[in-house]
């Protein structure tokens, strides 16, 4: 039993590393064409901008080979982005790195897209990407306009407090074109970590299946 514990966390460990190589691996970007027009505050005044959730959208090694994301915010809100787009030279990393920098407070962004990470584009998820924007920058908040939104907005950063999440969980998107435009950065989701804690049960189940097999044909 002990032997088969050890092969289910090997196992797992080279499921998980294999499947994060591959999304950090990943060049070509689809962004989808649906997402949110938010207000904001800002320091300049009033600003109204599109954010996320932007889907469907999806990431992968090539235009052939995606895997879909299940919700994909913005970094910046004073960057363009394309939405619908495809960027071909993008970079991805799972540690908090956008265009080579890490991402102010990234910690806060991973620890607000654990607990209220969402597609679509209602108000949760309107509150969700202007409280990233706030995390991020300070100077920048809802507009209380957005009213079915900005009481969302208040509840997740006061939750949020002093926490913060595990940025390796998330894919930090630096889209990119033959040009030299640089672009917003995106946080997405990566696949739930149970998954494979899940395929890893499989297999320590087919373990302890095969050797029970071979010990009870031992005996005959």
């Amino acid at each position: 039993m002990r032997r088969s514990i050890i092969t289910f966390g090997l196992i797992a460990a080279l499921v998980l590393g294999l499947a994060t190589a591959r999304m950090a691996n990943a060049t070509v970007l689809v962004v989808g064409g649906n997402y949110s027009t938010i207000d904001l505050d800002t320091t300049s005044g009033p600003l109204t901008v599109g954010g996320g959730s932007i889907d469907p959208s999806s990431v992968g090694p090539s235009l052939s080979n995606q895997t879909p994301l299940k919700y994909l915010y913005c970094l910046n809100y004073n960057l363009p982005l394309n939405a619908p787009g495809t960027y071909l030279q993008t970079t991805v990393t799972t540690n908090g790195y956008v265009y080579g920098s890490l991402v102010n407070n990234a910690g806060e962004v991973a620890w607000l897209l654990s607990n209220y990470g969402s597609a679509g584009q209602g108000p949760q998820e309107i509150a969700l990407q202007a409280a990233i924007w706030h995390v991020i920058y300070g100077n920048v908040s809802l507009d209380p306009s957005q009213s079915a939104a900005y009481g969302y907005y208040n509840q997740y950063l006061t939750a949020l407090g002093g926490n913060t999440g595990n940025v390796a969980n998330f894919l930090w998107i630096s889209p990119g074109t033959s040009g030299n435009t640089k672009y917003q950065g995106l946080v997405g989701s990566v696949p739930e970590p149970a998954t494979f804690i899940l395929f890893g049960f499989g297999m320590l189940g087919l373990a302890i299946y095969g050797k029970r097999s071979r010990t009870a044909q031992s005996n005959l």
